[in-house]
């Protein structure tokens, strides 16, 4: 079967390879993707025009999930629930977003990831005062905490040490009775 070479694929690919080697060349992360060096210069025109275009596909889906999880006012176990069943977007926000210089160079980018992990703060805060999370440990470590997990949890299915389906229900059980008072 052909490698698909669209945008949206390469960029999913791609995401994975930086993930794994952050310094990697766009050479080196075409071999990873599985495409020549031609089509993904013909895709993205330097390392720092995929960067950015994976930066903005995973804030993007970070928006999509927090949209769908309504943390400020649906039940803050349902709300979780959607958070650790999209884990990857939690995921790839920690663990390419904040430290990718070239995302974290575009002021709007790193804007936007700020907000993101603000929302996941101000849901700790709301799962505290709620009883459902710890409340002796600071809500941006709670926040911080679900994106940390979630990056783990990622990486072990994308190297294959856990199932994708076990990713959420480990992620819930540890968030919530490793955080629960």
């Amino acid at each position: 079967m052909p490698v698909r070479t669209d945008v949206d694929a390469v960029l999913e690919r791609a995401i994975r390879a930086i993930a794994q080697d952050r310094g990697a060349s766009m050479e080196e992360l075409a071999a990873r993707v599985g495409v020549s060096r031609a089509t993904l210069t013909r895709l993205f025109s330097s390392r720092e025009g995929l960067i950015d275009a994976m930066g903005r596909r995973i804030l993007a889906h970070c928006e999509e999930v927090l949209e769908e999880a309504r943390l400020p006012d649906a039940p803050v176990e349902d709300a979780l629930g959607v958070l650790v069943a999209n884990y990857d977007a939690l995921a790839q926000l920690w663990s390419v977003v904040y430290v990718e210089a070239d995302v974290l160079g575009v002021p709007e980018l790193s804007a936007a990831a700020d907000a993101v992990v603000q929302e996941l703060t101000a849901f700790a805060v709301r799962g505290q005062s709620e009883g459902l999370f710890r409340t002796d440990m600071p809500a941006n470590w709670l926040g911080s905490a679900m994106c940390s997990l979630a990056e783990c949890a990622w990486q072990m299915v994308n190297e294959g040490y856990m199932g994708a389906k076990q990713a959420p229900d480990y992620l819930t059980k540890l968030l919530l009775d490793g955080a629960r008072p």
